[in-house]
């Protein structure tokens, strides 16, 4: 059975609901803004990441491939760092070129004439400011959104802001790294829930040598 936690919240089926913190919440602030989420005000979310930092996605690959192979490894780590550093630095190029992949993904002819325009101004402020640091970047993205709010609503940002969110937990100085604390934290939560009869090794879980030098 799917479980559309917007609308089930929405018409007061449950109180709470366990949701995809990029997403579901501003799905519902969206329906909320519009009149359509009932008698439902507001929302009030507690990040799970607060309280425990625990892994989260990750490249995965087998041992005859990592010890056989590793320049393919890191040929291949090497290229989705390059790539979501495009996406962290260019949110907008990101949504356009994901928009032929992406079924029913907002894409008006105004709101892609505005995308493609923010693309090209990023494209030049990157190349003038070669230099720019993380909160710089961050708020160009920031500074970009509240430029979108002015000309489109709610219902046709929603996807592209449900991307600069996702962007804001990827962001890092060094992409793609792996806290060991992490992996201990997971590990113990996993026995503890049951999940696991005894711990792993958690030595051969995981490795943070094949990403590249942090920028």
């Amino acid at each position: 059975i799917g479980f559309n936690a917007p609308q089930v919240v929405c018409v007061g089926a449950v109180k709470a609901a366990v949701v995809y913190v990029n997403n579901e919440p501003l799905q519902i602030q969206n329906l909320i803004d519009s009149g359509g989420c009932g008698s439902v005000t507001n929302i009030i979310m507690f990040p799970v990441a607060v309280a425990a930092d625990m892994v989260s996605n990750g490249i995965v690959t087998n041992e005859d491939t990592l010890n056989g192979n590793p320049e393919l490894v890191r040929a291949f780590v090497a290229a989705f760092d390059h790539g979501l550093r495009d996406v962290i630095n260019n949110p907008a190029q990101a949504y356009l070129l994901s928009a032929p992949y992406i079924e029913g993904l907002p894409l008006p002819d105004d709101f892609k004439a505005a995308l493609e325009t923010a693309v090209n101004d990023q494209v030049d402020w990157l190349a003038a400011t070669p230099d720019a640091t993380r909160a710089e970047i961050a708020q160009s993205r920031a500074e970009l959104l509240d430029r979108l709010k002015q000309d489109f609503d709610g219902t046709t940002l929603l996807q592209f802001e449900v991307l600069l969110s996702s962007i804001e937990m990827w962001d890092a100085d060094q992409l793609g790294y792996t806290d060991p604390q992490s992996w201990q934290l997971t590990a113990d939560t996993l026995v503890q829930m049951g999940s696991l009869d005894a711990e792993p090794d958690l030595t051969g879980s995981y490795t943070n040598d094949f990403l590249p030098i942090a920028r």
